[in-house]
């Protein structure tokens, strides 16, 4: 049984690989939403939406891994690899709520809706889609921290072992770093941090998790 959870875990961080650039190239493809006419606009944008999508299926993709990665390293360190699924699941858990608000309520209620409304419903759509990107803020900022802090416990656990596990620790660790320059550049004004993660990103994080799939299916193979 855990061989074939470990195939599934692995399956699924290959899927992560492609769901991450598909996060990457999806906004590129989007108006942009800087006006308030302009985030209406979004609830019609099909690739906007589309990446919304994307970001619900990406955070289940994300908590399977995390649960095949205590699998691999839970026998040498069943604590922190036990912490590492629990700060993982704070980011996709968060992110769904977020991703699964924004597409119901931000876009399908409140902006499609914005419209037809009469003035005393279009002036509260207007504080509430105003308001959205704070609540993101704040979101962001739980998800990101949990993110990062579960990419460094797991990296630490895997970058103590050899050959492809070790290799996937450096990937672990350099995710962590771009966590943790995301919240440098939205929460600190450390905009340089925020450009070189953005830069990184696409290579790092999509190779990365291609490898974590290799680690876990050769995983797969010791296990019963």
């Amino acid at each position: 049984m855990d061989r074939t959870f470990l195939r599934f875990a692995a399956a699924c961080a290959l899927a992560l690989a492609v769901t991450t650039l598909l996060l990457w190239l999806l906004p590129r493809f989007s108006a942009p939403g800087g006006t308030f006419e302009q985030a209406l606009a979004r609830a019609a944008d099909p690739y906007y939406i589309a990446r919304l999508w994307v970001s619900l299926v990406h955070m289940v993709l994300g908590l399977v891994v995390a649960l095949g990665l205590w699998r691999v390293l839970s026998p040498s360190s069943p604590g922190f690899a036990a912490l590492g699924v629990a700060l993982y699941a704070i980011w996709a858990v968060v992110e769904l709520v977020a991703m699964a608000t924004n597409l119901f309520g931000v876009n399908m209620a409140w902006r499609a809706g914005y419209a037809a409304a009469d003035p005393a419903t279009k002036e509260a759509y207007r504080v509430l889609i105003i308001g959205w990107s704070g609540v993101w803020d704040g979101l962001y900022f739980v998800l990101g921290s949990g993110y990062s802090l579960g990419s460094l416990v797991f990296g630490a656990l895997a970058i103590r072992m050899t050959g492809i596990a070790r290799l996937s620790g450096v990937f672990l660790f350099l995710a962590a770093a771009i966590g943790i320059a995301f919240l440098l550049g939205g929460y600190a004004g450390q905009a340089w941090a925020e450009d070189a993660a953005g830069f990184v990103y696409p290579v790092i994080q999509p190779v990365g998790r291609a490898v974590l799939a290799v680690w876990l299916w050769k995983e797969s193979n010791r296990a019963i």
